[in-house]
């Protein structure tokens, strides 16, 4: 695997850990059962994200297009900003609708620099993943702060 893909693989690993990191820390902020209920189960499948990035990091290097990696835009989109320690709840809540969003967008394109049948199966059920959390959060959202 070039190092250029490995680097990529890197940044999404330690991108779902940020955002495993980010759903503890939601669930000490609020006080609701099934908020926490639906934080840590967040948390729990970002964390399994993080071990289905293990095994792209394992795949043999010819399921990869690796002329096509340099077009995944990945800093098109990022939130230079960072979540404040002292944020309220439905700032935590946008940050992390936002990183899904990005998440999504990253795993999208990513399913196009792949060509073997197992690596693209892996990135596009990330990027499904990612989008059920994005829904999860928007409704939870909703729930919480459109009356």
């Amino acid at each position: 695997m070039s190092m250029q893909i490995q680097e990529i693989l890197d940044t999404a690993l330690q991108k779902e850990i940020e955002a495993q990191s980010i759903y503890m820390a939601m669930r000490e902020q609020v006080d609701s059962p099934s908020v926490k209920g639906l934080l840590k189960a967040l948390a729990d499948e970002e964390e399994a994200h993080a071990k289905r990035i293990g095994e792209l990091k394992e795949l043999d290097s010819e399921q990869w297009f690796e002329d096509k990696v340099a077009d995944l835009k990945q800093k098109e989109g990022i939130k230079t900003d960072a979540l404040e320690k002292d944020a309220c709840i439905e700032d935590v809540m946008l940050y992390a609708i936002n990183e899904e969003q990005l998440a999504l967008e990253f795993y999208s394109r990513l399913v196009s620099t792949v060509k073997g049948k197992d690596a693209k199966a892996l990135c596009e059920e990330l990027a499904h993943e990612e989008l059920k959390h994005k829904v999860k959060l928007e409704l939870m959202y909703g729930d919480l702060f459109r009356r």
